[in-house]
């Protein structure tokens, strides 16, 4: 507590035109935020109190760069306790994702915002936010690293809870953005990635806690064919035919052994053997014949699901 008293002492003496000194400290006053913010709920601490609003006061503070590194502080502490007044910050990050524009400094602002932003609302707040401004291209890539982000968190039980309508929803609009952007490279690799940790993620989330899990266990077709696009598209691109087979592999392993995933599983099988999947995996192999391991594991497992082990053998 002394030291949360002392740093927002320090933060409220400084001068707003020391950008970067100011920026430092509030880095600092976030860190010691984000360590108790696991164990001290709002109310029980006088100076917590007093230090998180002030961190809610810079992240309206005219200085851009100032306002992220607010926002990120938020992020990072924002456990389940927090969440709910901190999302009173929400309205002012959403005006700093809005105006931001295309350059490089931009898309690193866009990242950290909409992470920071995912963290406190999760899924809702990110599909908003892609659905605002779909044409930005820019604004969809950062909001899909904080998906993937985000379920990574979900996969060690610390995010935000994700209802089956709002995963539907971002499946439904992350696949629009890919289907908008298919020139975009970067945009198609994370894509693939955050539509399988989408599909696969939550819903082992739920079965590791012991619950009955409320999300289909099906691969939408929408999903599959984006993700085919982006492997025809670029097919000489190694992050993007990594991330391809990433998702396939998650898409045809059912994530329990019930006859329900199960029969979902082969009805995946059956779509993409309808598609020209098999072809572009046997092109995998005559492109990339010393590849990472992982994604030749991924693409021999895929195939050997679409077309059979024999046939993965005559490949080998």
């Amino acid at each position: 507590p002394e030291v949360l008293k002392e740093l927002t002492k320090t933060i409220r003496l400084m001068d707003e035109r020391l950008s970067k000194e100011l920026q430092h400290a509030l880095q600092a006053l976030g860190g010691v935020l984000k360590f108790y913010s696991a164990t001290v709920p709002p109310s029980l601490c006088p100076d917590m109190d007093a230090a998180v609003e002030l961190m809610l006061n810079a992240v309206r503070s005219s200085d851009p760069d100032v306002a992220k590194a607010a926002s990120v502080c938020l992020g990072h502490m924002a456990t389940p306790q927090w969440r709910l007044p901190l999302q009173s910050a929400l309205p002012t990050m959403r005006c700093l994702w809005m105006a931001a524009g295309e350059s490089k400094e931009s898309c690193g602002n866009l990242r950290d915002l909409m992470w920071a932003a995912g963290c406190i609302n999760g899924l809702p707040v990110l599909t908003e936010a892609m659905r605002e401004r779909i044409q930005c291209a820019d604004l969809q890539h950062a909001c899909l690293r904080a998906i993937v982000d985000i379920a990574d968190e979900a996969d060690r039980g610390s995010s935000v809870p994700a209802a089956p309508s709002a995963v539907n929803e971002t499946v439904h609009v992350v696949t629009a953005a890919m289907k908008l952007h298919s020139s975009v490279v970067n945009l198609q690799s994370c894509g693939c990635e955050a539509l399988a940790v989408l599909l696969t993620t939550y819903k082992a989330e739920e079965v590791q806690r012991g619950q009955l899990s409320r999300l289909s266990p099906d691969v939408p077709m929408e999903a599959l064919e984006v993700v085919l696009h982006a492997l025809r598209r670029f097919p000489n691109q190694f992050k993007v035919v990594e991330k391809v087979f990433m998702a396939l592999r998650r898409f045809l392993e059912p994530i329990t052994r019930d006859q329900e995933c199960l029969d979902a599983v082969k009805r995946t099988v059956k779509l993409l053997g309808e598609s020209d999947a098999v072809l572009q995996l046997r092109k995998v192999f005559q492109d990339y014949p010393k590849a990472q391991p992982d994604l030749l594991e991924n693409a021999c497992f895929a195939f050997a699901m679409l077309a059979g082990i024999d046939a993965l053998l005559k490949e080998a």
